[in-house]
């Protein structure tokens, strides 16, 4: 997308540092426009306020992408730049929300209605997956194995699970910056093809770094929903049954359907099929345009996410990534209206493995080279599977 890159700012000269004028005249209103909207969609009669909101909405969440650094203040402001990318994925999910929100006929309505708007107008912004909300159609959750009954019982069985995903997080984000602790583990930035290799090892070594990246961001979204958890139940008083599992162990999938209709996090579904799967599909009067439209809009915003580090972007990779998942899965479809049989088994398996490992090396390359492996997320003191990792070498130095 090289015409982006042209008319696209240069956000290391428009950004300043969040301040007290900064996030109230330029972070918050956005925001407040999307609360605002989010109340609206909830009553009849309030489509033309919906749409002549929408435009403010829009330009306040640009201006606050492109004007806010998040981490223009910090001493190190280099392996924190991610936070600055979830900036941009914070803003381009509020305008792709408040975009279905204007335009839905209907108001939305909550099976368990708190009985107040506001509060069901709170629920609605944060609630993606539409969990006990009429929007939220066809969704498939993984099952439940917790005791949602009793909210002690609950949050006992989560607390375990996420110090182990927080654990695992931290391990394979080490193992990754281990390969090029200069380079691909660093904020400035490397490639995961190292060409002093052989062709085969080459591929070999990248191929292991793809994946471990994979599991890598596996782990740290489901550790950061697992450990949001605990205040929404706690501070916020929602139910266990508002939080059901996020992933249905996608190692298992024997398909590119299943992993990504299923398996994988569903927190976009609806925002990608609303927002890209729709409009494309009435376009172009197909099932096909649908499901490559619903990839294309989640392209679109990894892409902006990557962006919203002020390190480039790489379309071609990431964004491409997300097509040719949409393209792999439109084969699916055209290998069961061929022989009448789905993807599935073992041979499914690993038609869905290397097809995800193939693109994912330009998706992780399109990554690390612009130094996201070199991400700060603790202090190193504070690192588990660096202590553990550290504790077993001075272990075996010892023996």
């Amino acid at each position: 997308m090289s015409w982006f890159s042209d008319l696209a700012p240069d956000l290391t000269l428009t950004r300043q540092p969040l301040s007290f004028q900064t996030f109230f005249g330029v972070f918050l209103p956005p925001i407040l426009c999307y609360l605002i909207t989010a109340r609206l969609v909830l009553s009849k009669g309030t489509l033309p306020f919906r749409v002549g909101l929408l435009p403010v909405t829009v330009w306040t969440a640009y201006r606050a992408s492109i004007s806010v650094d998040l981490v223009g203040s910090s001493d190190d402001p280099e392996p924190l730049a991610y936070f600055n990318q979830g900036l941009l994925l914070m803003m381009t999910t509020l305008v792709i929300r408040a975009c279905i929100w204007t335009f839905q006929r209907e108001p939305y309505t909550r099976a368990k209605s708190s009985g107040s708007k506001i509060a069901d107008a709170a629920d609605l912004v944060f609630n993606l997956r539409g969990i006990g909300w009429t929007w939220s159609k066809g969704i498939k959750l993984p099952a439940e194995t917790r005791n949602v009954s009793s909210t002690s019982s609950f949050l006992f069985a989560t607390l375990p699970h996420a110090l182990f995903d927080v654990f695992m997080f931290d391990l394979l984000m080490y193992s990754v910056q281990s390969f090029g602790p200069q380079t691909i583990g660093s904020p400035a930035g490397g490639s995961i093809f190292d060409m002093t290799l052989a062709f085969g090892p080459r591929m070999l070594r990248a191929g292991i770094i793809s994946i471990l990246t994979g599991f890598t961001m596996y782990f740290a979204i489901e550790s950061m929903y697992l450990v949001g958890t605990f205040p929404a139940i706690l501070v916020f008083r929602q139910s266990p049954e508002d939080w059901p599992p996020l992933f249905a162990q996608p190692w298992f999938s024997t398909s590119l359907n299943e992993f990504w209709s299923y398996r994988w996090h569903q927190l976009f579904r609806d925002n990608f099929i609303s927002f890209g799967g729709l409009p494309v599909a009435f376009l172009t009067g197909s099932r096909s345009g649908a499901l490559l439209g619903s990839f294309l809009a989640s392209g679109l915003l990894h892409y902006l996410g990557q962006w919203g580090m002020a390190r480039g972007s790489d379309f071609l990779g990431i964004g491409g990534f997300f097509i040719m998942m949409g393209v792999g899965t439109l084969l699916e479809r055209r290998w069961k209206k061929a022989t009448g049989y789905p993807v599935r088994g073992i041979l499914g398996w690993l038609w869905t493995f290397t097809w995800v490992s193939i693109w994912g090396l330009f998706l992780v390359e399109g990554w690390v080279t612009r130094g996201l492996g070199g991400s700060y997320f603790m202090p190193d003191g504070w690192r588990p599977g660096v202590f553990v990792v550290e504790k077993l070498k001075s272990l075996h130095t010892v023996s």
